[in-house]
């Protein structure tokens, strides 16, 4: 596992869609993807994650997602955006063991180009360790944790947004071993979504007991991946 150190010193950018995000010189590693930030995301965990699952859920149950990688916050803040516009109910669950300081994510733009400088700040702002009402519809719950230390999830969630940094950077979060806890903790016919598509990565999924696909990505990526725990 990094060290703490490795999260010291991250330095903000703005991608080439004109979204913000940090780049941390410890990994030589960014939050997101240069080419398009907002993009990125929108993509990958709203399109292809939390709306994919939306259209296959029946009934007023809350969708209920697992983050790995909090991070800038903005796949919770794009996941309120959707839950408000659409009215469906979702709570989500973001694990996140090295939060930003108030000056890191303060600098972030986010909340100007989506006008939603408010929400952004609350969910920031919100406690960690426990279950916060952002909205009538949303709901997150920040956890200071790494996944290998998560408990209490068994057949939890309905989507996994693994927004992780690369196998390259941190290959232990993408073990074997965790890919088996996030297993167990989708509930059946549920969903993994990640721009990742390392090869090493896809036969693990398998071997855990994931169904894979890999459709084009964002911003001219050639693979990202779905997995799915069948039900």
């Amino acid at each position: 596992m990094k060290e703490p150190s490795s999260f010291e010193k991250r330095e903000l950018i703005v991608s080439q869609d004109g979204s913000s995000s940090l780049y941390l010189p410890g990994l030589d590693e960014t939050y997101h993807n240069r080419r398009g930030a907002l993009t990125e995301s929108e993509f990958i965990f709203i399109e292809k994650g939390l709306k994919n699952k939306a259209l296959e859920s029946s009934g007023s149950a809350p969708i209920r997602v697992l983050e790995v990688g909090m991070g800038t916050g903005l796949n919770v803040l794009l996941s309120k955006r959707f839950a408000d516009s659409t009215s469906k109910l979702v709570e989500m669950v973001t694990l996140e063991p090295y939060p930003l300081t108030p000056s890191e994510w303060e600098a972030l733009n986010y909340g100007e180009l989506l006008n939603m400088r408010e929400e952004f700040n609350a969910l920031h702002k919100a406690s960690w360790e426990k279950a916060i009402e952002l909205s009538p519809f949303f709901t997150i719950t920040k956890l200071k944790t790494r996944l290998e230390t998560l408990n209490g999830y068994q057949n939890a969630f309905d989507v996994i947004y693994m927004d992780a940094f690369a196998p390259s950077r941190q290959s232990e979060i993408w073990s074997k071993d965790n890919l088996t806890i996030l297993f167990n903790s989708l509930r059946d016919g549920g969903i993994l979504v990640t721009y990742c598509a390392q090869g090493q990565f896809k036969r693990d999924l398998k071997e855990v007991g994931f169904m894979t696909e890999h459709p084009s990505g964002p911003l001219g990526k050639k693979e990202m991946t779905i997995a799915r725990k069948e039900a």
